[in-house]
């Protein structure tokens, strides 16, 4: 949650802005509480001086912190690339004054009121840990920081092609399916065009894909054109997993990292390939449906963006088996994809555990 203060008639307006940790905004769908009241337009206005505990909830995530309004016209915001992730990943923090500027490389920050050796807090606890920093006697707002587990996802894969002129519009509606699921993910399977899945004929005799367009929820051989998706998934899986993009020696490499925090068996995996926003022009057939998306738009759709497309997989479409985990078990896998620049490149890792499904995928 970014915050950001403006100076009004004597009196702060605390304004909000939420997103995941995927950087989608989500401020619109977010409740945000302060004071035990609905804060209304994200916005409110504080009264000076007073401590304020502000809350947000987000589907099941929930995140408290805490600033104090002062007479002061001195103070420092902490912001960060988000407020939560995987046991293991690294959150970056910034120290920003009241006029906008970064003082982050002279500011000193501070863990549980313990002073940190830099600004990177390593998420090491799925317990909450305050955040402040500090600089020339003028204290922060105080942040909070927590790891969260992998949590179930809902898997659609949709099977189209450049040439399928009704793929555009079911696509579009999958995909407003998963704006819509926080834990949800769509990825397209291209057939017989330039963006094709180098496996796509195993992945249609896999599920008999006879019609275009076909999308499969979770594995299942069966068309999910009126599936609701469920938007209250509980379920998590005890394994740390990060995921780490990085150029070596000019190769792309993906780094997969995994813990295991308790005992587990029957854990399974699948590592693929996405490229995103790929640009290839595309056929449409809905341009005289008015309830489609693509109503009155050309038959022929130049440089069409195409989302989360597999283009290749680094193991076994049936999954592969990571054996029995012993509580404490590290494992490290290396990625290391042919022919692929690593623009818009990502790699999306599938894990099963008694047929329930998680997905981890690295940021874009």
């Amino acid at each position: 949650m970014d915050k950001q203060y403006i100076i009004a008639n004597g009196e702060d307006i605390l304004r909000f802005t939420v997103k995941t940790y995927m950087g989608e905004d989500v401020t619109e769908k977010s409740q945000i509480v302060v004071e035990g009241k609905d804060v209304v337009g994200a916005a409110f206005v504080t009264v000076l001086p007073k401590k304020y505990i502000v809350e947000v909830k987000y589907n099941d995530q929930k995140l408290i912190s805490e600033f104090i309004a002062k007479e002061d016209d001195r103070y420092i915001l902490i912001k960060s690339d988000s407020n939560t992730g995987q046991i293991g990943d690294i959150i970056n923090l910034y120290a920003i004054t009241q006029d906008g500027e970064n003082i982050t490389s002279t500011s000193h920050f501070y863990s549980n009121d313990q002073r940190m050796s830099s600004n990177k807090y390593l998420l090491d606890s799925h317990e909450w840990v305050e955040i402040r920093a500090e600089k020339d006697g003028v204290q922060s707002n105080l942040f909070y920081l927590s790891a969260e587990k992998a949590r179930q996802q809902q898997l659609i894969e949709i099977f189209t092609g450049a040439w399928c002129g009704y793929c555009p519009d079911k696509i579009y509606k999958m995909r407003i399916l998963q704006r819509n699921n926080a834990h949800s993910l769509v990825l397209s399977y291209h057939y017989e065009d330039a963006i094709e899945f180098s496996n796509i004929d195993y992945m249609i005799d896999k599920y008999n894909i006879i019609t275009y367009p076909t999308a499969i929820l979770n594995f299942e051989s069966e068309d999910i054109s009126a599936q609701v998706l469920d938007d209250n998934i509980q379920k998590t899986i005890d394994l740390k997993i990060s995921i780490l993009k990085k150029i070596v020696d000019n190769q792309l490499v993906f780094k997969l990292d995994l813990y295991s925090y308790e005992d587990m068996d029957n854990i399974k995996y699948i590592a693929l390939l996405i490229k995103n926003k790929l640009k290839l022009d595309q056929k449409n057939f809905s341009s005289k449906d008015e309830s489609s998306f693509y109503y009155q738009k050309p038959g022929l759709l130049v440089d069409h963006i195409h989302y989360n497309v597999v283009v290749d997989n680094f193991t076994d479409l049936k999954s592969e088996d990571l054996g029995n985990l012993k509580k404490g078990k590290a494992l490290s896998f290396e990625f290391k994809p042919k022919d692929v620049d690593s623009d818009n490149a990502s790699l999306v890792v599938i894990f099963t555990k008694s047929d329930v499904y998680y997905t981890s995928m690295v940021s874009l």
